[in-house]
């Protein structure tokens, strides 16, 4: 489900597709009017199928796009005991590799 190609025309923040990290966990994701939509397959623990995924996007210029979405970890009962929010501000012409949701402690991060 993850890996099938979205239409074109769920595209309208230009960021729309499919995704693939470090982990071989894919995330397909449609946008339009404001809103982002999708799945999230996980191979990592005992994911046995695809979590929907939800969010927003913001057009802030022709060349940025400002982007946050969740998604509700459901077991097998539908009960959801945890959930995952991702945000990202994407340019045009950005190479991006991979996506992280590692917490850094505060203590951790490198004054400027």
């Amino acid at each position: 489900m993850c890996e099938n190609p979205i239409d074109p025309s769920q595209n309208g923040c230009l960021r729309a597709g499919v995704w693939k990290n470090d982990l071989n966990s894919v995330m397909q994701i449609t946008s339009s009017y404001g809103q982002i939509r999708g799945f999230y397959c996980s191979v990592v623990g005992q994911a046995t199928s695809s979590y929907m995924l939800s969010g927003r996007y913001l057009v802030g210029t022709p060349n940025t796009v400002i982007m946050g979405w969740t998604v509700a970890w459901q077991n097998f009962k539908m009960k959801t005991e945890s959930s995952t929010s991702w945000s990202a501000i994407s340019y045009t012409g950005d190479v991006i590799e991979s996506v992280s949701s590692d917490v850094i402690p505060d203590s951790a991060l490198e004054r400027r």
